[in-house]
């Protein structure tokens, strides 16, 4: 039997738009999201990486005490309002009928990934984690942002501890998922 690999980026691979904004949304309103962002947004305009500032500065802005009990409210509140592209959907479920191993690299949240992707039983699950301290989240990324190279970095590891592959296929846009693109020896640009 082949040994397959199938990768897929999440936002706007898989779903339209970004899920963050979105998740963050549900846990705070966007009120709430958007003045922290705005917040965030000046304070990381003097890093090297802007976005992964920006990022970190925002989650840990808005979900810094957020407490986890609230998070499976949120999950349902931003699973409501994903769309789907279903060509896409149907690669993934298509890899999983003829075996293939599958894995969604993500800089989306540990927070909310896992149960927004329960039904299609992916394989391996390469996304930002979030540290959740006594029962509440500490606003904190735990192990780097899970975007352009460090995302690529993760696929490497996986590669190199769960292969080698006969072929690997990857879903993904541009130009950030390019680096993950890259590893593939079919490339899918969405």
């Amino acid at each position: 039997m082949p040994h397959r690999l199938a990768l897929f980026d999440f936002d706007g691979t898989l779903v339209t738009g970004d899920s963050l904004p979105r998740f963050v949304a549900a846990c705070v309103g966007w009120p709430r999201a958007s003045g922290f962002a705005a917040w965030a947004a000046l304070t990381s305009l003097a890093a090297a990486d802007r976005r992964t500032a920006f990022k970190a500065s925002w989650l840990r802005l808005c979900l810094r005490g957020f407490p986890a009990a609230r998070l499976p409210a949120a999950v349902a509140r931003l699973e409501q309002g994903l769309s789907w592209k279903t060509t896409i959907r149907d690669r993934l479920l298509w890899h999983k009928q003829r075996g293939d191993i599958t894995a969604v690299a993500s800089g989306g949240l540990d927070l909310y990934l896992p149960a927004v992707l329960r039904e299609f039983a992916v394989d391996h699950l390469l996304c930002t984690s979030m540290t959740l301290g006594s029962g509440a989240l500490t606003g904190a990324i735990t192990g780097g942002n899970c975007v352009r190279e460090e995302k690529a970095r993760r696929v490497d590891a996986l590669i190199a501890a769960t292969g080698p592959y006969e072929e690997i296929w990857a879903y993904g846009n541009l130009p950030h998922d390019w680096p993950m693109l890259e590893r593939a020896t079919h490339r899918v640009i969405v």
